[in-house]
């Protein structure tokens, strides 16, 4: 699971050069709950003869997401700390200051000027303060996706 997870980092990023892998990028975001299913109901089939409690299955989804996100927040430190060298900013910063981006940013009512505070701001975070922000994220996501997850792969035994 961890390796899908460093897998869809390593396609967002590419897709900053090639657009071609953004929709790699999305598959592998898609991906992720369906794999969690998947080995959620292996483990219950063939380890637990068919029957998981809704607390255990959540308890294994939780556990199997919290080791991907230690995974991947490794994977981003090390690309942030050895080989980024501000390409990700670089290619954001080209990005917003496009004429295509014009039109979104006066939508949403946002400036330039704004616009270049906040990727200032960005470039001036240490690199092991993105995975720390996508930790806490991806920790908060985990636990509603393990919650969905444990609705639908719980099974009881049937009482007669």
């Amino acid at each position: 699971m961890g390796l899908v997870w460093v897998l869809s980092f390593a396609c967002f990023v590419a897709s900053l050069k090639d657009q071609g892998l953004t929709l790699i990028f999305d598959l592998t975001i898609i991906s992720i709950p369906i794999c969690g299913v998947k080995l959620l109901k292996h483990y219950r089939d063939k380890i637990l003869n068919g029957t998981i409690s809704f607390m255990r299955a959540f308890a294994y989804s939780m556990t199997m997401f919290l080791h991907a996100i230690i995974i991947l927040s490794f994977a981003q430190w090390l690309y942030m700390e050895f080989l980024d060298n501000g390409f990700i900013f670089s290619s954001l910063a080209a990005k917003v200051q496009s004429p295509e981006y014009k039109p979104f940013l006066d939508a949403y009512g946002v400036s330039m000027e704004e616009i270049n505070t906040q990727l200032k701001a960005m470039a001036d975070t240490r690199p092991i303060d993105f995975p720390f922000m996508f930790l806490f994220t991806n920790i908060f996501l985990s636990l509603i996706l393990s919650w969905v997850i444990a609705l639908i792969t719980k099974r009881t035994k049937k009482r007669y």
